[in-house]
């Protein structure tokens, strides 16, 4: 009798009582045990692999008519699932675990997925609209000295023996860019972008952009406008208060022969990323720039040739391309005229980058201020009035036309006061007053003296068809109800009418119900008392 690893048993002639263990179950209460796990030594792989053999074996001598509780998948089954054609939702999860990983700049196949991604290379690029122009602004003359000739051999002795990148990038931004006294206008080296939205097309699973060299305003010169939290990352390409923003100029470097063609299309994707910061610029003002102009440049150098390239997008098809068209090329070292050259148009480039970014902020900054502009406050003080203007009828919009009548209503009244006095008629004739009129006699010595009115005047009701005196009964809330009001109208003058013109009282502006401040002295209208016509008509 064997056991079940197939070594003899004992026989059993004695007597006492023998356990059989059964692997799959407790000695002391019978249940069925947890399988161990087997170790992950050689041996056992050895043996897993002999038993995966012998499954095979014993499976392709199985008949098809014999069934069984039991099924043993194989290789053989595995395999034609294997080369099952994927569908497309796995196609689409593979392609988004992918696109986790963005290729370098600097990567071989970064210029194959910049072009599909709709970055276009010089020579798929179309000429901006404005081509001609700009080529003529960057070589167009410049009032400040040219560099001497002892100046162009130290930079092509520097150059010519230049190692590396880094050396080139010190001798040509030490000759050929130019200083900004502007503590706004900056550049920055080798700096990514790391602020800039990721997969908004052109960079679809590509690093940030990381140009050499750009130059641009900083942010705090955006102010009033908060740049940052109307544009983002577009705008605002990486962290820091004084984050380069919406720039207009980039360059690429590299050392002596090295890849001139990566350095375009590492220029291009600069490029791309500063059309789209403007692009957003320029759609928050509601005023896209005109299609096809290019208001962005870039430029790559080794040190021995100097390459500009003008950059815009465009649409076609649901597409947006981004172009880059080559606006000039020269050399830096070749002569002396080649080296004022370049370093002329590279200037002048820079000149034109700081004009278009300045102007933008200035639009950005306006409009701004225009929508977010605060009421006056009513405490400001009015400003002051030309004499020249204080005779003008011509009144300003904003001046309420009743102050006007209020003027005309409390200008028609005379007052006690014999410094300030309203109404002044000879004593000669009589008429008849409100109980707070006065009148002023005329002595022999042609001097004034003031009379007060009688307190029995007696006052006719309005009557409409004598317009030279009538009696206000209407109460307004500014005067006596039973105060006189003289029309604005001046009859014929006779020799025999005396009549005296009112005089000047203080601006009234400062006290009228209605609080309004007065922006304009208003002359006082003069009115006549035909005293005579007055009296005949009265008394008869």
């Amino acid at each position: 009798m064997c056991d079940i690893l197939g070594y003899p048993s004992p026989s059993q002639t004695h007597n006492r009582q023998t356990r059989k263990r059964r692997p799959d179950r407790s000695v002391e209460t019978g249940a069925e045990r947890t399988p161990k796990r087997a170790r992950l030594t050689t041996e056992n792989l050895k043996a897993f692999e002999k038993m995966g053999g012998q499954g095979k074996k014993s499976a392709g001598k199985k008949s098809t008519g014999r069934s069984s509780s039991t099924t043993t998948t194989t290789d053989e089954d595995l395999g034609p699932q294997r080369h099952t054609p994927k569908s497309k939702s796995s196609y689409s999860d593979t392609k988004s675990t992918r696109s986790k990983q963005t290729t370098s700049t600097t990567d071989p196949a970064f210029p194959d997925i910049a072009f599909q991604n709709g970055i276009l290379n010089p020579m798929c690029s179309k000429p901006p609209v404005n081509l001609k122009s700009r080529q003529e602004r960057i070589d167009r003359s410049r009032s400040t000295a040219s560099p001497s000739e002892s100046d162009y051999r130290h930079f092509a002795s520097a150059i010519r023996r230049a190692p590396n990148e880094a050396s080139v990038l010190v001798e040509t931004a030490t000759h050929l860019l130019k200083r900004y006294d502007d503590p706004g206008y900056q550049r920055s080296y080798n700096q990514a972008f790391t602020n800039f939205p990721k997969n908004v097309g052109f960079n679809n699973d590509l690093s940030a952009a990381q140009p050499d060299m750009v130059e641009g305003l900083d942010m705090p010169e955006f102010d009033p406008f908060p740049v940052r939290e109307q544009l983002g990352g577009a705008a605002t390409v990486y962290s820091g208060p004084q984050a380069t923003t919406l720039p207009h100029l980039a360059g690429e470097w590299k050392g002596p022969g090295k890849d001139m063609i990566l350095a375009q299309t590492q220029a291009g994707y600069d490029g791309a990323c500063m059309v789209y910061g403007r692009n957003e610029a320029r759609s928050f003002l509601e005023s896209p720039d005109p299609a096809g102009h290019a208001f962005i440049s870039t430029f790559t150098t080794d040190g021995t040739t100097l390459n500009i390239f003008d950059h815009y997008s465009s649409e076609s098809q649901g597409q947006v391309k981004y172009h880059q068209y080559p606006t000039s090329n020269s050399f830096l070292i070749s002569t002396y005229e080649d080296f004022k050259k370049s370093r002329r148009q590279l200037r002048n480039l820079e000149d034109d980058a700081k004009v278009a970014s300045e102007k933008l902020r200035d639009e950005l900054n306006e409009k701004w201020s225009a929508n977010h502009r605060s009421p006056v406050s009513p405490n400001v003080p009015a400003k002051a009035v030309d004499s020249a203007d204080s005779n003008n009828y011509d009144y300003d919009d904003e001046e309420d036309p009743n102050n006007q009548l209020l003027a005309e209503y409390w200008t028609s009244f005379p007052t006690n006061d014999q410094y300030d006095s309203s109404v002044q008629i000879s004593a000669t004739d009589n008429v008849y007053a409100p109980p707070s009129a006065s009148f002023q006699e005329i002595n022999q010595d042609e001097s004034f003296v003031q009379i007060p009115a009688s307190s029995y005047a007696v006052f006719p009701a309005n009557d409409e068809d004598d317009p030279f005196i009538q009696v206000s009964t209407a109460n307004n809330g500014y005067a006596s109800p039973n105060g006189l009001t003289f029309p604005l109208v001046t009859p014929p003058q006779s020799s025999e009418d005396t009549s005296l013109p009112l005089e000047s009282s203080e601006d009234i502006g400062q006290s009228n119900g209605r609080g309004h401040k007065r922006t304009r002295r208003i002359r006082k209208p003069v009115v006549i008392v035909d005293a005579r016509k007055t009296r005949r008509k009265y008394e008869g």
